[in-house]
Protein backbone atom coordinates (compact mmCIF):
# COMPACT_ATOMS: atom_id res chain seq x y z
CA UNK A 1 0.00 0.00 0.00
CA UNK A 2 1.30 3.61 -0.76
CA UNK A 3 -0.21 7.17 0.08
CA UNK A 4 1.09 10.24 -1.96
CA UNK A 5 0.12 13.49 0.08
CA UNK A 6 -0.25 15.79 -2.76
CA UNK A 7 -1.94 19.07 -0.67
CA UNK A 8 -1.84 19.13 3.05
CA UNK A 9 -4.60 22.33 4.50
CA UNK A 10 -5.47 22.84 8.44
CA UNK A 11 -8.83 24.42 7.60
CA UNK A 12 -11.46 25.23 10.27
CA UNK A 13 -14.71 22.65 9.54
CA UNK A 14 -17.76 24.27 8.22
CA UNK A 15 -19.95 20.77 9.36
CA UNK A 16 -19.08 17.55 11.10
CA UNK A 17 -16.59 15.36 9.48
CA UNK A 18 -16.01 12.02 10.33
CA UNK A 19 -12.24 11.02 11.65
CA UNK A 20 -10.08 9.10 9.00
CA UNK A 21 -7.72 8.70 12.10
CA UNK A 22 -10.59 7.74 14.53
CA UNK A 23 -10.79 4.82 12.66
CA UNK A 24 -7.27 3.56 12.83
CA UNK A 25 -7.38 4.51 16.75
CA UNK A 26 -10.35 2.37 17.18
CA UNK A 27 -9.13 -0.61 15.38
CA UNK A 28 -6.17 -0.65 17.77
CA UNK A 29 -8.20 -0.32 20.75
CA UNK A 30 -10.15 -3.17 19.83
CA UNK A 31 -7.63 -5.61 19.07
CA UNK A 32 -5.35 -4.30 22.35
CA UNK A 33 -8.21 -3.27 24.33
CA UNK A 34 -6.67 -0.81 25.99
CA UNK A 35 -3.81 1.55 25.05
CA UNK A 36 -0.78 0.89 26.92
CA UNK A 37 1.92 3.77 27.07
CA UNK A 38 -0.32 6.21 26.14
CA UNK A 39 0.12 9.62 28.44
CA UNK A 40 -2.35 11.61 29.96
CA UNK A 41 -2.77 14.24 27.83
CA UNK A 42 -3.11 11.74 24.69
CA UNK A 43 -5.71 9.97 26.87
CA UNK A 44 -7.98 13.30 27.05
CA UNK A 45 -7.60 13.81 23.39
CA UNK A 46 -9.21 10.56 23.30
CA UNK A 47 -11.62 10.98 25.54
CA UNK A 48 -12.72 14.32 23.67
CA UNK A 49 -12.99 12.44 20.18
CA UNK A 50 -15.08 9.31 21.85
CA UNK A 51 -17.41 12.14 23.59
CA UNK A 52 -18.00 13.74 20.32
CA UNK A 53 -18.63 10.44 18.51
CA UNK A 54 -15.26 10.29 16.60
CA UNK A 55 -16.24 13.11 14.60
CA UNK A 56 -14.69 16.49 14.04
CA UNK A 57 -17.02 18.77 15.01
CA UNK A 58 -18.22 21.94 13.20
CA UNK A 59 -15.71 25.02 14.05
CA UNK A 60 -12.93 22.56 15.46
CA UNK A 61 -9.73 23.11 13.40
CA UNK A 62 -8.92 19.70 11.74
CA UNK A 63 -5.85 18.12 9.52
CA UNK A 64 -7.00 17.59 6.06
CA UNK A 65 -4.66 15.84 3.14
CA UNK A 66 -5.13 14.83 -0.46
CA UNK A 67 -3.48 12.20 -1.86
CA UNK A 68 -3.65 8.92 -3.96
CA UNK A 69 -3.84 5.78 -1.86
CA UNK A 70 -3.19 2.55 -4.41
CA UNK A 71 -4.51 4.72 -7.42
CA UNK A 72 -7.00 6.19 -6.24
CA UNK A 73 -7.50 9.96 -5.17
CA UNK A 74 -8.78 10.32 -1.56
CA UNK A 75 -9.45 12.97 0.86
CA UNK A 76 -8.00 11.90 4.73
CA UNK A 77 -9.72 14.20 7.21
CA UNK A 78 -8.45 13.92 11.26
CA UNK A 79 -8.28 15.61 14.47
CA UNK A 80 -4.75 17.02 14.89
CA UNK A 81 -4.57 15.21 18.39
CA UNK A 82 -5.94 12.13 17.39
CA UNK A 83 -3.27 12.00 14.02
CA UNK A 84 -0.62 12.15 16.06
CA UNK A 85 -1.61 9.42 18.62
CA UNK A 86 -1.73 7.18 15.32
CA UNK A 87 1.17 8.45 14.00
CA UNK A 88 3.71 8.10 17.18
CA UNK A 89 2.31 4.55 18.26
CA UNK A 90 2.26 3.88 13.96
CA UNK A 91 -0.70 2.90 14.12
CA UNK A 92 -1.83 3.83 10.70
CA UNK A 93 -0.95 0.35 7.93
CA UNK A 94 1.18 2.26 5.52
CA UNK A 95 4.52 4.18 5.88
Amino acid sequence: MSYDVLRNATPIARKSYECDACLHLRTQMDEAKTLKGVSFTERRAIVKARKNNWRIQKGEKYMKQVGVFDGDLSTFRAIPEIHQICYKYEFYPYD
